[in-house]
């Protein structure tokens, strides 16, 4: 795909997964109304970064991690199921995500 200018975001994957990860990758993108960006082989993201979109959601194996200029976020549903056992079974103040956010009940 030939950008002549950079997108706000786009998808790409890690360049080191199985074909799974760059077809789960495609159909986001598709389903989201993105463009895929091709990564080869362990390529480096920073030139796409440069040139082509300010933020990725790259896929791996194991979890999609937003990429922009500034560095990484990524989320990982094990720490999320964490989270929600810890709540479900009362404990709310130890988590600091939980503090940071201030969620409300139905939220």
């Amino acid at each position: 795909m030939e950008f002549t200018r950079k997108v706000p975001l786009a998808v790409t994957t890690n360049g080191i997964g199985p074909d799974e990860v760059t077809a789960r990758a495609r159909a986001a993108a598709q389903a989201w109304g993105l463009p895929y960006v091709e990564r080869r082989r362990k390529a480096p993201l920073w030139p796409l970064l440069e040139t082509v979109a300010e933020a990725f959601l790259v896929f791996s194996r194991v979890d999609v991690t937003l990429w922009d200029g500034g560095g990484s976020l990524s989320f990982q549903p094990g720490i999320a199921h964490l989270r929600v056992k810890r709540m479900d079974s009362g404990v709310f103040d130890e988590d600091t995500f939980l503090k940071v956010t201030e969620p409300r009940e139905g939220e």
